[in-house]
């Protein structure tokens, strides 16, 4: 096969792919589940995270594909305090909390060049902040 999207991120899409193998980790003890998600931490960490976000990253560059932001990818703060980063996942949840506050609610899409909220429809009704 071959991809359909190059683009890597912690939002729309892969958000559940993270959670779902640590969890499943924690849940079942399979160290077969822990390593991929240690890879694929070490590799957000690296690619992904810049000032308590992460940015969608072109796979195949390892760069920063655009600077839109979803809610959805409030759920990494989670992970890293469940990893043990708590400093991290306080410093996410905090820049999170920023735009929320700043607006009321979380904007669906915000672009963080613009500082404003984006026209791009996701869905409002998310838990994972509040999970965080």
């Amino acid at each position: 096969g071959e991809f359909s999207d190059s683009q890597s991120t912690t939002g729309p899409g892969q958000d559940s792919f993270y959670e779902y193998l640590l969890k499943a980790y924690i849940l079942f003890d399979d160290l077969e589940l822990l390593d991929m998600f240690l890879a694929s931490y070490a590799a957000v960490e690296q690619y992904h995270s810049f000032e308590g976000f992460n940015y969608n990253v072109d796979m195949f560059r390892g760069r920063m594909s655009n600077a839109h932001l979803s809610p959805l990818a409030c759920v990494w703060a989670s992970l890293q305090i469940l990893m043990g980063d708590v400093m991290g996942g306080m410093r996410s949840v905090l820049y999170w909390h920023g735009l929320w506050s700043k607006h009321a609610a979380l904007p669906e899409v915000f672009d963080t060049e613009t500082e404003a909220p984006t026209g791009a429809r996701d869905s409002p009704l998310r838990p994972e902040l509040i999970e965080a």
